[in-house]
């Protein structure tokens, strides 16, 4: 498969499992830096959002590009940004400024992301090598990070962990 056509799908992917009342297959997994589970409440106040201002693509810097081995990242549409390193090894960012995270509790192991709550989907679409964090920016707006690694699931989830981290220290 493509490395374009991967990424359509994994967008359409997100973007289907966004919805409200979609339950998202998985394996919930603790988090690596043994975070315990949380308040389901939102972060952040609700006067706030802090994906305003922010292109999905400005959310990693050029030194985070080049900390991961990342090309430089390539729009997809007004809500994503994609960035691989190599075949089969890459992540794509979607802004939801106008969408809340919605309770991802039974789905999803808790990440502590430090000022955001995070929420950790193993194989969100059933998928060997697939692994998503949802970082709760307010009650009304959330960032879904989905990364791919061949077919390494735990590689996935520390890469989307670890983009999830920058992502979030950028938006506090």
């Amino acid at each position: 498969m493509s490395l374009r056509g991967w990424a359509l799908g994994l967008v359409c992917g997100v973007v289907l499992v966004t919805g409200c009342s979609v339950v998202e297959a998985g394996t919930p997994r603790p988090a690596e830096n043994g975070a315990e589970p949380g308040s389901t409440s939102t972060s952040g106040p609700d006067e706030s959002n802090p994906l305003d201002g922010h292109a999905p693509c400005d959310v990693l810097t050029a030194e985070d590009e080049a900390h991961f081995g990342f090309q430089a990242g390539a729009p997809l549409g007004d809500q994503g940004c994609d960035w691989k390193k190599t075949f089969g090894i890459g992540v794509l960012v979607m802004l939801f400024p106008q969408e809340g995270a919605g309770d991802l509790a039974g789905q999803s192991s808790p990440v502590d992301l430090g000022t955001f709550d995070g929420y950790l989907l193993e194989r969100p679409q059933g998928v060997d090598g697939e692994c998503s964090v949802v970082l709760d920016t307010s009650a009304s707006s959330h960032v879904r990070i989905a990364a791919i690694s061949e077919k390494n699931t735990d590689a996935a989830c520390d890469l989307a962990v670890s983009v999830a981290e920058r992502v979030a220290d950028h938006l506090s």
